[in-house]
């Protein structure tokens, strides 16, 4: 059975849109301090020392990236589900290879967690500590989003390397059913 374009294009769309998404909101948070380095007006206006981490934290600029952040998931997280829904019917249609379709079947459920169970969560405790101070220790909210946000990580790079793994199976024509 040979390969299905329309398979690796749709699997190659998925991890690139993950890709995407992941640095854009990485860079969210990051690119704040540069902001600060090029612009110091900004910080100015911001009405802090932008080396006050704590006050840069709990300040507008932070809480709009986190919002802009929940906005990209709350969209992206809808779009990857049908993405991935959408592959693993070409897949099963074209190219039904086991590993392609279990890592796909795995793929799709962790971000079905992520959408359903993960997202809602942090969406709430991240708003609760919008604007909250760290200092003189974290909130305990805080501490649990923090939490979550490393189960909500290691899902996403979970799911990369079973993306990568289903992709290499497509590309690689193995295992093909039936041989």
């Amino acid at each position: 059975m040979k390969n299905s374009p329309t398979s690796t294009f749709l699997l190659g769309l998925w991890l690139g849109g993950s890709v995407v998404v992941l640095g854009v909101v990485g860079y969210n948070f990051a690119g704040i301090d540069p902001i600060f380095e090029v612009n110091p007006k900004l910080a100015e206006q911001a009405g802090f020392d932008s080396s006050d981490d704590n006050a840069k934290k709990t300040s507008a600029l932070w809480v709009f990236a986190s919002e802009l952040n929940r906005a990209f998931f709350r969209y992206w997280n809808p779009v990857q589900l049908g993405l991935g829904v959408l592959t693993l019917l070409v897949v099963l249609i074209r190219v039904p290879r086991p590993l392609s379709l279990v890592t796909l079947l795995l793929s799709i459920a962790i971000v079905a967690a992520l959408l359903l169970v993960l997202e809602p969560k942090l969406v709430e405790l991240g708003r609760s500590i919008d604007f909250v101070s760290r200092v003189p220790e974290l909130p305990p909210a805080l501490v649990e989003f923090q939490r979550m946000h490393r189960i909500y990580s290691g899902l996403e790079v979970a799911k990369g390397v079973l993306l990568l793994v289903a992709l290499f199976s497509l590309l690689r024509g193995y295992p093909a059913k039936g041989k």
